[in-house]
């Protein structure tokens, strides 16, 4: 994960379950996932996190949160275009 800071680190919550997780690049690298109230379910630390596919294959039976983890990772990636190409075409 290198050329990553921690500003790009997101949380996203399906019921009981908390992945943690950094944007880099286009990709969601999987730190953490956790049951509330604490408990540890996957934790990795330094870059030998996995993507969001990798995390995908290993544990599918968190598919939901998985699918959650996509859809915040697309709503990032496409947010920022959505602005830019909206602020380029009503410029003059």
């Amino acid at each position: 994960m290198d050329g990553t800071s921690s500003h790009n680190v997101r949380t996203t919550v399906v019921g009981t379950l908390e992945a943690m997780w950094q944007l880099d690049g286009h990709a969601a690298r999987i730190q953490s996932v956790r049951r509330t109230p604490g408990e540890v379910v996957v934790s990795y630390a330094g870059p030998d996190c996995p993507d969001l596919a990798d995390a995908r294959q290993q544990w599918p039976d968190l598919t939901p949160l998985w699918d959650a983890v996509r859809h915040e990772l697309w709503a990032a990636l496409v947010s920022p275009l959505h602005h830019y190409s909206s602020d380029t075409r009503y410029s003059r």
